[in-house]
């Protein structure tokens, strides 16, 4: 799916390497375009969406969910 985006011309293409949950993918979302909103910058949104579940106490923390996404930019 992600080769199919980017043929079609995304400059930016967020996607998982394994399967994640749907509750868990739907905060890791939320969470990034709040911090995109907030700083402007994609890269630096994503690693701060990142970094905030990876450090974590909650079960969010759990690296088969935050570890699976990945973006890609043109």
């Amino acid at each position: 799916v992600e080769k199919a985006f980017s043929i079609a011309g995304a400059q930016r293409i967020i996607s998982t390497y394994w399967d994640v949950n749907d509750d868990y993918s739907e905060l890791f979302m939320k969470s990034f375009y709040s911090n995109w909103i907030n700083s402007k910058d994609i890269n630096s949104a994503f690693r701060k969406t990142i970094l905030f579940f990876k450090h974590s106490t909650s079960a969010n923390s759990n690296l088969k969910n935050w570890a699976a996404f990945k973006l890609t930019t043109n």
